[in-house]
């Protein structure tokens, strides 16, 4: 189902138009499960290239379980605004973190634009090789019980005619209820890919950090009510034309106390912005984000908590149209046809 949620601005100067993505939330129709894979990726011809897997109990080998989704995107047109694109491709574990630096070719970019990168997609996939160290006795295709995760991208460096964009992820697993995965996960290695947009334009930028938590109230189980964090974010000053994108989201269970160091099964995850005022020297809209257990089996108390990165790009002449599209699909890989439609 596709829906125009907002007209912000109208049509100034003819330009190409570029989808940039602004937000995604996935949840399983029945349970909670592990991640095996997680993938949200935006084509130029508005086409959604999306996946989700959670071991054998989502795929049928011994449960067939659904996942909904809820992926949000802007066309951009402006004069004066470029953007390259290309994927980093980085792996993360045993430790958490993992790191790398992508390279865009930048010789077409003016030399005096000002430059940001924005997360235009991802994937995470614990369907990899892994070490001789890592147990014969737990497939990684299966994954792991989750305590969070995140993606973030540094301020990009010219270098001669490239750029180079750092490029972040964070993986955080952890034991649960399954002794082989809990044996397993000291040692896994995970695959990450961050599709990147590096926008050039001649305007001005804006950084805003956003951040929020939400705690549940844990009196009666099962499927606990575990709402999501609604945070505010406000860009003041600046252009009346321009558009939001993210530059980081990290989102965190929060397990503490008897809890503290697991892991545990998510039902539905995501991370989005919508527009709510648009006027004159200001940009005002809402951040959703989500991180919930709430199911049949819950095995902690979460506190999930969330922080993040929006840029602002204020340029002349600018529009953003923004649009949501939802719907479900398969335990597994999937790919739209073009969503946008005239």
């Amino acid at each position: 189902m596709l829906s125009l949620l907002a007209l912000l601005l109208p049509a100034c100067a003819p330009s190409e138009p570029e989808l940039l993505l602004t937000g995604w939330n996935y949840e399983w129709e029945t349970l909670s499960h592990r991640i095996s894979y997680l993938r949200i990726g935006l084509k130029d011809d508005s086409s959604l290239e999306l996946g989700l897997v959670g071991g054998d109990w989502s795929t049928g080998s011994t449960f067939t379980d659904v996942p909904y989704y809820r992926v949000r995107y802007q066309r951009v047109v402006g004069a004066g605004v470029q953007v390259v694109r290309g994927t980093a491709t980085l792996q993360v574990g045993p430790e958490p973190d993992g790191s790398t630096t992508l390279v865009l070719d930048g010789m077409d970019l003016p030399p005096n634009a000002t430059l940001v990168a924005v997360i235009d997609g991802f994937s995470i996939d614990t369907d990899v090789p892994q070490s001789d160290e890592y147990p014969p006795d737990y497939d990684a295709a299966f994954g792991y019980a989750s305590n969070g995760f995140g993606l973030s991208l540094g301020d990009p460096e010219r270098d001669g005619s490239d750029v180079r964009i750092p490029v972040a992820a964070t993986i955080r697993w952890g034991p649960q209820d399954r002794e082989d995965m809990n044996a397993a996960i000291p040692y896994a290695v995970t695959a990450v890919t961050v599709d990147v947009a590096l926008i050039a334009f001649s305007g001005e930028l804006e950084v805003l950090p956003v951040a929020g938590s939400r705690p549940y109230e844990f009196q009666e189980r099962p499927f606990t009510d575990q709402p999501p964090m609604e945070i505010p974010a406000q860009f003041e000053g600046g252009a009346r034309e321009g558009f939001v994108a993210w530059r980081s989201f990290d989102l965190q269970l929060n397990l503490e106390g008897v809890d503290a160091g697991q892991g545990d099964y998510l039902r539905a995850f995501g991370a989005e912005v919508v527009p709510t005022t648009t006027q004159a020297a200001e940009w005002a809209g809402l951040v959703t984000a989500t991180l919930s257990t709430s199911s049949l089996s819950e095995f902690t108390d979460p506190t999930p908590a969330f922080t993040g990165e929006l840029v602002r790009i204020s340029a002349a002449d600018v529009l953003a149209e923004h649009w949501a599209v939802s719907g479900h699909h398969p335990t597994g890989l999937a790919i739209t046809g073009p969503t946008l439609t005239e």
